[in-house]
């Protein structure tokens, strides 16, 4: 349901404004890549709310795997980007 409700997203705001819609989706895309790839600062602000060592690991293993699955859908989803980032 969450990927339906992204592209929902992306898609009501490509039939207004195509072009911002698709830089801004691009903007979103790598702003998440971003959080996710940086470790240290999400366990630092993970520890600040309060998550235990035990919860800490689980969520580190967690967005791991979640890094990997968004990377994967993202290829599916938006080629031209995959293809920009390339060259």
């Amino acid at each position: 349901m969450r990927r339906t409700v992204r592209l929902d997203f992306f898609k009501s705001i490509r039939q207004g404004l195509p072009a911002v819609a698709e830089r801004t989706e691009q903007a979103v895309i790598l702003g998440v890549r971003q959080i996710l790839s940086d470790r240290g600062g999400l366990a630092s602000t993970l520890k600040a709310c309060g998550f235990t060592a035990a919860e800490l690991k689980q969520a580190a293993e967690t967005t791991a795997a979640k890094a990997r699955s968004y990377e994967q859908s993202r290829r599916q989803e938006i080629p031209a980007l995959s293809s920009s980032e390339s060259g």
